[in-house]
Formats: C-alpha cells, sequence, structure tokens
C-alpha cells in the first residue's frame, strides 16, 4: 500500500502545475501551494486518527479514498470545479503525507534511489517507490493526450494493494 499510495501521489504532486494551469492559468502555483498545507495538516491529523482506528485500517481508507479521487481526477479537471479540483488533488496529496505518521522509517527510505552500499536492505537497491510515476504518466498522456488513463492505472494499483494487504497475514514467528 506503501508503494500504490506513493506513486500515486507522486503522479499527481508532478502534475499538479499543468492540472492547474488548465483551469486556473497564471494562478496554478494555488494549487501546488495547497500541496504544502495539505502535507502539514496530514502529518498532524493521520497520527491522530491512525492511533484511533489502528494502523492498517487507517492505510486502507487512505487508499480507497484515494483511489476513488484518483478515479474522478479527471471529470474534475474537465468539469473546471475548483472546489472539487482543490478536494481531489488536496486529498491525494494528503494521502501520500500520511504514510509518514504511522511508518516514519520509511520515509526516504523508499523513496528515492540510492547508491551501491546504501541499500535499505542488504542486497536490495532502493530503486524508490516513485521511480516509475512520472515516466509512466508522462508515457500515458503522450499517447492518449490525457492523464486519465494514468490515474486509472494509479487507483487500480491501489485497488490491489488494499485487496492484498487484506488477504495476506504476517507469518508467525517461532518462540523456540
Amino acid at each position: 500500500m506503501f508503494i500504490g499510495t506513493t506513486q500515486s501521489g507522486l503522479l499527481v504532486i508532478a502534475n499538479a502545475a499543468p492540472i492547474g494551469a488548465k483551469i486556473l492559468g497564471p494562478s496554478a502555483w494555488l494549487l501546488v501551494s495547497w500541496g504544502g498545507l495539505i502535507n502539514a495538516m496530514g502529518r498532524v491529523g493521520t497520527g491522530m486518527y491512525s492511533d484511533k482506528i489502528g494502523r492498517d485500517n487507517a492505510y486502507t481508507i487512505n487508499c480507497l479514498v484515494s483511489a476513488g479521487a484518483l478515479l474522478l481526477l479527471s471529470t474534475i479537471i474537465a468539469s473546471g470545479n475548483l472546489f472539487l479540483l482543490f478536494l481531489a488533488v488536496g486529498h491525494r496529496l494528503l494521502a501520500v503525507w500520511r504514510w509518514f505518521v504511522p511508518d516514519a522509517r520509511l520515509h526516504g527510505g523508499l523513496l528515492r534511489p540510492q547508491k551501491p552500499g546504501h541499500e535499505l536492505w542488504p542486497g536490495v537497491p532502493r530503486l524508490g517507490s516513485g521511480l516509475l510515476h512520472d515516466p509512466v504518466g508522462r508515457y500515458i498522456k503522450d499517447i492518449t493526450g490525457t492523464l486519465t488513463w494514468a490515474f486509472i492505472l494509479s487507483a487500480i494499483v491501489l485497488i490491489i494493494a488494499v485487496v492484498i494487504s487484506r488477504v495476506t497475514k504476517r507469518p508467525m514467528h517461532s518462540t523456540e
């Protein structure tokens, strides 16, 4: 779920300015700046509700609501509705930063590529969970002329991540 949320959030972050420019014109910076405010709010708010409902439930809710926002994002962009645009993009960016509260140890550990010898786990290079978000998003946009299918693909990744996380169980370690 971390990888799914990160890739979809980075897809939105990488395209926030162009998305905002379509609707806001030269004021597109407002949509991008909105992400900074949401970042701060997400770090505080998520810790509070994650403590109350549990980390697994918080992750599941984040992923499913994010998938819904992604599925609606192209329609919202096409409608030009500023309120819904800020709501959908804000939620999408909020969900990315939510991960860094309950699992702060993952911040940076999976987000960026690393030099050999600086692996998170020995022998496993950090490729970055957001490694493919921008190239795949740009490729899809180049072929189709829109980010719609990139958003849909990201939503599907999130839904699959939730299903996998809910059907798999943590291995039991023997105490022997």
